[in-house]
């Protein structure tokens, strides 16, 4: 089994939040160990003199311990939604540093509000990725089972092919530029932050669910070792857990192509 990084974490915390938003849109799994700020457990305190969360403490023992820092390490994994705005340009890069910058010395105002909107009449929350960044923890004590965050997210098996399906036309344009950059029918992997894919046993589903009056369909199969972006299992809006691609996927790394016909 990988062993996955260790986050050092509280769930009220804005900082830490903000690490815990910054994996969860990279597509990465860690382990969680939630911290009781009173009795703060001395597996933190050795990995991090300073004794305040976010801390990640990486396979290879290498210790980041401020949340810009783990936001920028996570997005170098993976940013398929480009929070890092790398195709802007370096003075509008300035400028969102110089917001950051801002929000963290105002931030807790607004974010109490947020996390606490019964609390607070007219304000409001607006983010539906919330609840998956709040997930409640109990505090972490040596000896506890490994506790992955997000709560709600599956490991995808490596040894199992994955599949998606895609327009004829979106294949040919990829062939073109190189990558294929469509989540799923009608929607970018820059609007769904990742690429849908289906198990094997999901895939007739999805055909029939949103692919079966498309009219070209093709086949895309995948060998999970050969992709070089962060796979993740993310629960659709029946619970049930989807494979997705967290980037973009060269089409040199699809491994097999052909059209689809259900059954």
């Amino acid at each position: 089994m990988t062993t996955l990084p260790v986050l050092y974490s509280f769930r009220r915390c804005p900082y830490a939040m903000r690490a815990r938003w910054s994996l969860l849109n990279s597509g990465l799994m860690v382990e969680c160990r939630e911290v009781s700020l009173r009795s703060k457990p001395q597996a933190l305190l050795e990995a991090s003199a300073k004794g305040t969360v976010p801390v990640l403490v990486l396979p290879s023992g290498q210790v980041i311990d401020e949340s810009l820092a783990v936001m920028h390490w996570a997005l170098a994994q993976a940013d398929p939604l480009d929070l890092l705005a790398t195709a802007m340009t370096a003075d509008h890069r300035a400028c969102i540093s110089a917001v950051i910058a801002r929000n963290d010395a105002v931030f807790k105002h607004h974010l109490d509000r947020f996390k606490y909107a019964d609390r607070y009449p007219g304000a409001f929350r607006d983010c539906g990725v919330f609840a998956r960044l709040i997930q409640r923890w109990d505090p972490w004590m040596p000896g506890d089972p490994p506790l992955v965050f997000p709560a709600d997210a599956e490991a995808v098996p490596l040894t199992q092919p994955l599949f998606h399906l895609a327009l004829a036309r979106d294949w040919h344009q990829a062939l073109e530029d190189g990558v294929y950059r469509v989540s799923t029918r009608g929607r970018t992997l820059h609007q769904e932050g990742f690429i849908h894919a289906s198990t094997a046993e999901q895939l007739s589903d999805t055909y029939r669910r949103f692919y079966a009056d498309a009219g070209d369909v093709l086949l895309l199969r995948l060998d999970p070792q050969l992709l070089p972006m962060p796979l993740r299992a993310d629960p659709s809006p029946t619970g049930e857990c989807f494979p997705h691609l967290y980037g973009e996927l060269p089409v040199d790394r699809v491994i097999h192509v052909s059209r689809y016909e259900d059954g």
